[in-house]
């Protein structure tokens, strides 16, 4: 996968992640089972979260792209590193797929089950229950999966080219997406993504290869 293809699977994943939990409004955590049904009988809520629930997998295949592609480019002079990429990609991905469908449940059975489903306070129970499983697993548990991701990056800096501090960087990105600090470690892991790809889209060559490939003139010459 090339450097500007990755680049630009990685953009493409924070403009479509970040319009889906814009575009994301599930009721309130605190609301009834009965306030949860009413929300969702709405054809137009229904209709808003199966859009977003579609941003949101069209995101995480852009982010599993951005994955592969930055993996190969570690694959050259860190293989570890980059079997560490593919590790954290694929379980961010899954995570945040686990939890767009989770968000998503309701209006898809409410919408798209040809079978009537009774509207009752056990099914307001579980949309309620769906919820406030989604949220964690969106909001915290992804970060384990994306500090993977950060940190394999960073401990291949020597084979992207990169300064030594940015390994300092990338420990410090990566330490805060484990703790529960809910939005913010998202939003941080989309700023460092978007980092990422703009490198990718605006660098030319890796400074390892330069390197490399400079051969120093002898005294004699």
């Amino acid at each position: 996968m090339s450097r500007k293809l990755t680049g630009f699977a990685g953009l493409g994943f924070v403009v479509l992640y970040f319009a889906y939990v814009v575009m994301l409004n599930p009721p309130d955590i605190s609301a009834s089972s009965q306030d949860a049904v009413n929300y969702w009988e709405d054809s137009g809520n229904q209709a808003r979260s199966i859009v977003s629930a579609t941003l949101c997998g069209l995101a995480v295949v852009l982010l599993v792209g951005f994955a592969i592609g930055l993996a190969g480019r570690l694959d050259r002079g860190a293989a570890a590193a980059a079997h560490g990429v593919r590790i954290g990609g694929s379980l961010t991905a899954a995570l945040l797929l686990v939890a767009g469908a989770l968000f998503a449940a309701p209006a898809l059975a409410l919408a798209l089950n040809n079978e009537s489903v009774a509207r009752n306070d056990d099914l307001g129970l579980v949309i309620r229950a769906s919820s406030l499983v989604a949220h964690p697993v969106m909001l915290w548990f992804a970060g384990f999966g994306a500090s993977v991701l950060v940190a394999a990056t960073s401990a291949g800096w020597r084979a992207l080219g990169w300064r030594r501090w940015t390994m300092v960087v990338g420990a410090i990105v990566a330490l805060l997406l484990l703790a529960p600090v809910v939005f913010f470690g998202l939003m941080l892991f989309l700023l460092w993504t978007a980092t990422i790809s703009i490198w990718l889209l605006l660098s030319r060559s890796d400074r390892d290869r330069r390197r490399g490939t400079q051969v120093s003139p002898s005294p004699g010459t």
